[in-house]
Parts: C-alpha cells; structure tokens; sequence
C-alpha cells in the first residue's frame, strides 16, 4: 500500500507542476522499493515529465514488461521513444495503448503525432480527424492535422489549419511557429513576421522561433534586425544547422559572398551532408557567375537530393546558368511533383519558357504562380512581360495594389514597376511607361545596392584604357600566331540586347553549328591568366609583357576542353563550330584573338539608342550598370571605344552584322553570317525560330518568330520622356561600315 500512497503523491504533485518535490518523493519511493512496479512507474513519470526522458525509458520499459495491459503506461513508453526521437519505436506502443482502450484520445493524438515524426502522414490524418469530431475546438489537434497538410505540400489547406488552431488559442507556440514559415514560402512575410514574434514571446529560448522571425524579416528585406534575430537564436544553439544556413544566405542577399560561404562552410564541418549548406555554396558560385562550380557542388548529391526542393531548386538555378534550360526544366518539374502549391517552381519555369520563347507555356505557369500565390510579384512581372498590353486588368489592378501597400520592399516594388511599364508600352502610352521604367530603376538600384551592388563607369573606362594600351597593333604584330590554332572558337560580341540571340539562333541551326549560349569562360581565362601572370593583380600590361606560346597553352587548353564537353553533351553530330554569345566578350576580342587565332568573331552591331532603350526596359539580374541613363551613356561609349581600337589593330579580324540590315533581309545578312564562318549555306538558317532547342535570353518572342521588325527605331517613342538617356545617344550612334 505504501507504494500505491506513494505513486499517487508523486502523480498528484506532478498533475499541481510542483515537478522538484514529485521528482525528489518518486526517487525516495524507488529508492526503498527499487523493485515495486508503482514506484518504478512512479519515479519513470516524475523524470520524463521533468525532461529527463532518457533515464525514464527503462523505467517504463520494466514496467510496461510487468504489467502489458496497462493502457497508460503503454501510452508514456510510446510518448518517451517519441521525445528521444525514435517515433518507430514509439508507433508499436502506441497503438497497443489505443487498443487496449479505444476511447484514449491522448493515445490517439501522440500515435498520430508519432505517425507525422515517421512521416506517415496518411496514417495521423485519421486519427487526428476522429479527434476533432469529438472536440473541434481542441487547437493542438487543429495544429497537428494542419502539420499533416504542411508536410504533403498542401500550403494553403495548412495555413487555414493553424488560423482554426489560432482561433481557439492565438498563443499557441507550434501553430504560430509553423504558419509564420509558410506564410514566408507564401510571400506574405509581413503576416509571417507576427506569427514569429508571438512563437518567440511564447518561448524566447526556442532557437526554431528565433530562425522563422529571421527568415521572415530578411523576406522583407529588414536584414540588419534579421541578422540580430539570427545571432540570438545562434548563441543559444551554436549547433542549429538552419540558423547558420539562415545567417549565411542574409550575408548572402547584402553582397557579401565570402562571409556567407565561411557560415555555409562551417555548418559543412558540424554536418557534412546537409544539403542546406551545400546549397547555400553552390549559390555563392552562381553570384560569382561560376555555374560550372555550383554544379560541381551539387550533382555529387544528386540521388539523395531528389527529395530536398531547395536543392531541386539550386539545382535548377545551376542548370538554366550553365545553359541547360531542358535539365532544368526536367528538376523544376520534380520539385513542382513534391510542392505543387510552391509558386516559386511555377515561377523558374516560367521564367525558362519565356525566356526561350514558348510564350503560352509561360503563361500558364505563371498563372499557375498567381493560383497558388495571389500575390506573387515575379508572376505579375511575368505575365505583363509576356502579354502586355493584353494582360488581365484584374492583375494590373493588383499591381497597384501592392505597389501603394505600406512597407513593400524595394525590390518587389522595382519589379512591379518594370512590370506596369510592361503594360504601358504594350498600349503605345511610352509616357506612363517611361515614369514606371525610371521608379523600377530607381528601386533596383536602392535594393541591389543594399545587396552589394556598387557601379564606377570611371572603373570600367579604367578597365578599357588597360585594354588599348596593352592589346597594340605592335603588339598583336610580335604575338602573331602564338595561340592555340584549333578552329572550333566562335564567338558573338556585343552590346546586351544587339541581336546576339538572334544572331546565335540562326547559326545554330546549321548542322555544323553547337550554339552554347552565354558562357563566361573568356573572362574568366582573362581573369585567371592575369592573376597569375602578374602576381596575383590585376596588372594587364605586366600580365602580358613577355606572354609566350607556353604561357598561354594551358588557357587555351581548357577553354577548348569545355567546348567540347558542351559539343559531346548535345549530342549533335558532325559540330565543327561552337558558338559562345556573351556580349561582354566585346571587351575581350583581343585576348581570344591572341588565345585561338583561329577563332571566328562576329559583332553584333545596333542602333546604340534601341540597345540603351531595351536595357533600360529590363530588369536585369547580373548587370549592374542598366539602372541609371548616365552609367548607360558611359558604358556605350566605351564600348564603341574598345571595338574601334580592335578595328584598327585587327583589321579583318572579326565580322561586324548589322541588327537593322538583319531585320530588313534576312537571307542576305545570314549567308553572309554562314559564309563568315566558313561554311556552306543551309536552307534551314532561315527557319531558325522552329529550332527545338530552349536558349536563354530575355526576348521572350525573338527565339520562336520569324524576324520582326518592330524593335527598329522603338527608341523613337521615348525620345520626349527619356532625354537625358537619348539624347547623348545621337551622336555616338553607329555609322554604317
């Protein structure tokens, strides 16, 4: 008897919270009666009530041993495999609890609860829904059935779950945790940020809570209090793995790639395989412009990521960087398999199927986005991009309405901006338009300048200078021939939006014609050859003073060894050609005429105000010097600068294609294309808008029309709202050859 007084003085203290004394009278009972299953059951509550969950185990499972048709102590053996996270072990007991009394709903909720731990959610929905039959006001029932949705990727069914959860009890730890992170995935970080603060009020130790109100600040762009949030929750868990990602990925959106990689790195050391992390350093490499790299980080793992979408999602970032739009394509469609309420996947995709021209595939995804995401700024930016003036009023409407939206960041306020401007210039009103061009600039530079972005035209002109005084007509004379003489190099120069798309399209459908896209690997040759060459500065003419054949070798080499990779992956027969398209390569048109004298180059050449006009109409990613009409100036004066100094020291040495003369005949300037590159014409040049290959450029319709001539002299309506853009751009205009 003194056993049974004794356990239920140690469940009654428990039952009151007075967990020291239940704790201090359950060891006293054990201690004189080490062998009595109630005091053994006794001490077992007191220490897993109390945390010590692990020392309460083999208490439970002498007990449960002892007395097998125990319904309660069947439940609290399932509930401590549970805590100690071994939810399998856990599910046997469990139910052998439920099935000894079929009405024990605390049974039911942690089997289900086990079941979600197991990640078998189909299995927790049932339980959890007779639950809420016989009590729908019972939020931790309403939060763990919502926790199934969560998990199956139906966002919006879970996010009405924890709002039913909240609706009985708004404090609720777990329901306001786990909304606030959807709400972030969703875009309604605002929201987001007050579900977070009520999860950390109620737990302020909680480093989960600390890691969902810094993810939801940084999606607001309020980096310097995320980074505060973060870095609490880090102290407290110095080990919490999402914490360090989250750190390094706000390093990350303020520019500062190196600090992000060295957090990225340093939660690779605690835990080599998370795939968060890796992610998080395959994306520094793509800020670098180094797809190669990223996907050398990624592909090793590819086989368990196949389950992770934030890896499908890098993955895919990777694959549309390195130019292989049908690779990422086929890993976004994986992603959408496992999140198929996740408008950013609908969105990537869009953005590749625009981007190669199929417009009406375009669409539907980011109607898709818009379905999922009613607010989803980059499927508005999309639609306006692809339909323009045609786009639904409703969505305008809606543009508006998040533009005037108190708090809207920057960078979607930009976007939003560049998407009205869409719409404006579709309905020939170049005046609204102009005013939503200048406010979506304006806003990309104030959000990308917080991110790192700086801009000095006197850098680049500094860059040019470098570039004429080394790469000399004397120079080129000492030097002839010291390269690799492989043909294969071919290359498409010019300014952004020149028709180097166009340009590369027509070739490419020549059957001895691999068109790689814009590749970065003459820069990045340049860059490293330099380095290396002039101890490790940017020193161009100490660089190539005394360059040799053997100097420049392994350069080559390499180049050559990509291009032939990117020929035996595309699986076209018979390439003797392969076409790189970065336009910045105008720059470097003397050290790929000194690397492959071989090499073919074409420059793509247009009306410089058409080209000032079409980069100012775009959002660009990369390119940080499209934002103000005077960096623009600036660099276009440059430009004609460097490719007037190649034209006086390698005369003949490259082919210069007129974007206008193109549009005007189309067969006369592509033979002369073809004829360039010495090949025989083919008939199918001319179709190049039938080509089945996704390429990426930011006309949305130039890959998949037959050449329109609407892009001629477009600058012309601008002209009396962009002044200070066009004007200067008159006399640097181009004179015909």
């Amino acid at each position: 008897m003194e056993t049974v007084a004794g356990k239920s003085l140690v469940l009654g203290l428990l039952g009151r919270g007075r967990l020291v004394e239940a704790r201090d009278a359950a060891e006293q009972l054990l201690t004189r009666a080490p062998e009595d299953t109630d005091a053994l059951y006794a001490a077992a509550m007191a220490r897993l009530v109390g945390g010590d969950t692990a020392s309460a185990l083999p208490l439970l499972v002498t007990a449960a041993a002892r007395l097998p048709l125990d319904p309660v102590i069947a439940c609290n053996l399932g509930m401590a495999h549970l805590r100690l996270g071994d939810s399998s072990a856990g599910i046997p007991h469990l139910q052998r609890a439920l099935a000894l009394r079929p009405e024990y709903d605390l049974a039911a909720y942690n089997l289900a609860c086990a079941h979600i731990a197991a990640g078998q959610v189909e299995a927790a929905q049932p339980l959890l829904r007779d639950l809420l039959a016989k009590s729908p006001g019972n939020a931790e029932w309403q939060c763990a059935l919502a926790d199934t949705y969560r998990l199956k990727g139906d966002w919006r069914r879970a996010i009405k779950g924890y709002q039913q959860a909240l609706a009985h009890n708004p404090a609720l730890f777990s329901a306001n945790l786990n909304i606030s992170g959807l709400l972030t995935h969703v875009g309604e970080a605002e929201q987001a940020i007050e579900h977070a603060r009520r999860a950390l009020a109620a737990s302020p130790k909680d480093a989960n809570a600390h890691l969902h109100l810094g993810r939801a600040l940084a999606a607001t762009e309020h980096y310097e209090e995320a980074m505060d949030v973060l870095a609490d929750g880090h102290d407290i868990d110095p080990t919490h793995r999402g914490l360090g990602i989250a750190i390094g990925r706000c390093f990350m959106s303020q520019g500062e790639h190196h600090e992000a990689g060295d957090w990225f790195s340093q939660v690779l050391q605690q835990h080599p395989d998370d795939l968060d992390a890796l992610c998080g350093l395959a994306k520094t490499a793509l800020e670098d412009e180094n797809a190669e790299r990223a996907l050398q980080i990624l592909l090793p793992h590819r086989e368990r990521g196949d389950n992770n979408p934030e890896y499908l999602l890098t993955l895919a970032d990777a694959q549309w960087d390195d130019g292989d739009a049908d690779g990422a394509l086929a890993t976004l469609e994986r992603a959408r398999e496992l999140h198929p309420q996740r408008a950013s996947v609908h969105v990537r995709m869009g953005n590749i199927h625009s981007s190669s021209g199929d417009v009406p595939k375009a669409i539907a995804c980011f109607e898709q986005a818009l379905a999922d995401q009613p607010n989803c700024v980059p499927a508005i930016n999309g639609l306006a991009s692809a339909q323009r003036g045609k786009i639904d009023p409703a969505i305008i409407n809606k543009a508006h309405d998040l533009l005037n939206k108190a708090g809207i960041p920057d960078g979607p306020a930009a976007t939003l901006n560049f998407a009205l401007a869409f719409y404006h210039d579709g309905r020939k009103e170049p005046e609204i338009a102009a005013r939503h061009l200048r406010e979506g600039n304006r806003l990309q530079w104030e959000a990308r300048s917080r991110r790192g972005w700086t801009y000095d035209p006197a850098d680049h002109k500094r860059q040019i200078d470098a570039l004429i005084a080394t790469f000399t007509k004397e120079f080129f004379e000492e030097h002839q021939g010291i390269g690799n003489p492989d043909p294969m190099p071919a290359f498409i120069v010019g300014m952004p939006r020149s028709g180097t798309t166009l340009t590369e399209q027509i070739l490419a459908r020549h059957s001895q014609v691999l068109g790689v896209g814009e590749r970065n690997y003459a820069t990045r040759a340049f860059n490293a050859f330099v380095h290396k060459n002039a101890n490790g500065k940017l020193d161009v003419a100490t660089a190539f003073r005394n360059v040799t054949a053997l100097d420049l070798a392994p350069f080559a080499a390499e180049y050559l060894r990509i291009l032939q990779k990117l020929a035996d992956k595309s699986g076209k027969p018979g390439v003797t050609r392969v076409l790189d398209k970065m336009p910045d390569n105008y720059s470097m048109v003397g050290w790929i005429a000194l690397l492959f004298p071989n090499a073919k180059i074409i420059h793509a050449r247009r009306d410089v105000r058409d080209v000032a006009m079409s980069c100012f109409q775009t959002q660009f990613g990369a390119i940080r010097w499209a934002c103000h009409p005077e960096h623009i100036v600036e660099r276009i004066r440059q430009y004609q600068r460097i490719m007037q100094h190649w034209r006086e020291v390698l005369p003949g040495r490259f082919f210069e294609s007129s974007y206008e003369t193109l549009t005007n005949d189309q067969e006369l300037e592509s033979r002369r294309l073809v004829r360039w590159l010495d090949l025989p014409w083919e008939d199918q040049c001319l179709k190049f808008y039938e080509s089945d290959r996704l390429v990426r450029t930011a006309s949305i319709t130039q890959v998949r029309q037959p050449i329109y001539k609407t892009s001629v002299a477009k600058w012309k309506a601008y002209e009396p709202y962009l002044p200070d853009l066009l004007e200067p751009l008159a006399a640097l205009n181009h004179k015909p050859l």
